[in-house]
């Protein structure tokens, strides 16, 4: 009866054991068969037991787990420094590149003007006695044929090709000198980030002299090509028919332009434009932040200096609006601050100047 009861129990155990077994297996076919099933799961960590012999001991050690390309916070901390910097510099570059190409423009058309005008006064002179030109050469020598007009204005596409990349690089060190030591975190208020717009202008619009002091910068390489070699690379670009020389008269059009560019005029006239435009930079920027504090976008500058330093934002959130403001400048439809820049008096003055300037010496040209 003994022996009876105890080969019973063995072979009651070894049903049980064999059972455990194959209910492992099937638990792992199942494991297996829905890791193979969601390909989702690649690139996510996985935990996968490792086989293991009778006696628990594993046979081929922790197999490799997958592991996510995650970055770690230093490395998301540096992109964002990075986005930071770009956000503004490239903001900056757009809007300094506008308003240079604006009175690049405006230099461009009016003394193409003047020289129309004369050549029309002149035509009048040949035929009507009583309308006179002091300088009797200019009679044949200030009009402008088409191809050198048409040359003349082509030299825009310095500015728009290889001028701002110049620009860039001086925006870019006045920002990161600015903005690099703030952090992404603090509090920023519309005085704060009005006061800091102001000292990144101040470094871009502004030079140290070591014996007169600050100096205001000259903006004329980013105009104007200012060697030969540039000049002709201007041309390789822009001129499909006609001669790819500078002759006379495209000279004296490229000469009083970077003439007039490095006049006290001009420097000027571009402060208050950019006086004028980057305000509204200002005010696109905080508009979100002056909204969350209970006011509305136009009456930001009714505000008193106790509620530009009450509503801030953290500096991180302000990114999308300034690189929204880039996107205004370029691309924008109708373009605020095209209109705005029409609109001031002391551009239209310049070009007034420019226009009615009659020396003997450009008539005779």
């Amino acid at each position: 009866m003994i022996e009876e009861a105890t080969r019973t129990t063995e072979l009651d155990e070894t049903k049980r054991r064999g059972s455990e077994g194959s209910s492992g297996q099937d638990e792992g076919t199942t494991r297996s068969d829905s890791v193979a099933s969601n390909p989702s799961v690649e690139g996510s960590t996985v935990i996968v037991e490792a086989e293991k012999t009778e006696d628990g001991s594993n046979t081929t050690g922790p197999l490799p787990r997958p592991t996510a390309s995650v970055l770690d916070n230093q490395e998301k901390l540096k992109l964002w420094e990075e986005l930071k910097i770009l956000s503004f510099a490239r903001t900056f570059t757009a809007i300094y590149t506008l308003v240079l190409l604006t009175l690049l423009v405006h230099i461009q058309l009016n003394l193409l003007g003047r020289f129309t005008y004369i050549s029309s006064v002149a035509s009048l002179d040949r035929n009507d006695p009583t309308i006179t030109l002091e300088n009797t050469e200019s009679r044949t020598r200030g009009a402008l044929d088409m191809n050198t007009e048409r040359q003349y204005l082509n030299f825009s596409w310095w500015c728009l090709e290889r001028g701002w990349r110049i620009l860039s690089i001086r925006v870019r060190e006045a920002v990161q000198q600015v903005l690099g030591p703030v952090p992404l975190k603090r509090s920023i208020s519309v005085a704060e980030l009005r006061d800091l717009v102001q000292e990144i202008r101040e470094k871009i619009e502004f030079a140290d002299d070591p014996t007169i002091g600050k100096v205001s910068h000259n903006f004329r390489k980013v105009v104007l090509p200012d060697r030969e070699e540039e000049e002709k690379e201007v041309f390789e670009h822009t001129s499909d028919f006609g001669s790819s020389e500078v002759d006379a008269k495209l000279r004296a059009l490229l000469d009083e332009s970077r003439d007039l560019i490095d006049s006290d005029d001009f420097s000027m006239v571009l402060t208050t434009l950019l006086d004028e435009v980057f305000p509204m930079f200002v005010r696109g920027t905080t508009a979100k932040m002056v909204q969350q504090g209970g006011q509305t976008a136009r009456v930001i500058d009714l505000l008193d200096e106790k509620d530009e330093s009450e509503i801030r934002m953290p500096l991180a959130k302000l990114l999308s609006s300034v690189t929204r403001q880039a996107h205004l400048v370029l691309n924008g439809v109708p373009n605020e601050y095209i209109e705005a820049l029409s609109q001031v008096k002391e551009l239209q003055s310049f070009s007034a100047i420019i226009y009615s300037t009659f020396s003997e010496q450009r008539l005779a040209t």
